[in-house]
């Protein structure tokens, strides 16, 4: 395929093709974490204080939702956990 300058422009189609795909890849992820979260903030299945049980065995108590991660306190580490939020709309 030729531009009207005659520059032959398959090169710079197939280079724009393939950078999509990567870019695709890359960001599939955070745009799933980011549309679970919109999802978890609107439709709100538990509330603020719930007691989660996590798929590791521990249980938590649901402290803040965000856009991409949930935070969860772990009674048994005392610590806090982020959870992506596409793995806690699953």
């Amino acid at each position: 395929m030729q531009c009207s300058f005659g520059v032959d422009l398959t090169g710079v189609w197939v280079t724009l093709g393939g950078a999509s795909l990567i870019v695709g890849f890359a960001t599939k992820d955070i745009l799933a974490n980011f549309f679970s979260g919109l999802g978890l903030l609107v439709d709100t299945p538990f509330e603020f204080g719930d007691v989660l049980w996590l798929e590791s065995g521990n249980h938590g108590v649901l402290k803040k939702i965000g856009l991409r991660v949930t935070e969860v306190y772990l009674f048994e580490s005392h610590t806090i956990a982020y959870i992506p939020n596409s793995k806690l709309q699953e």
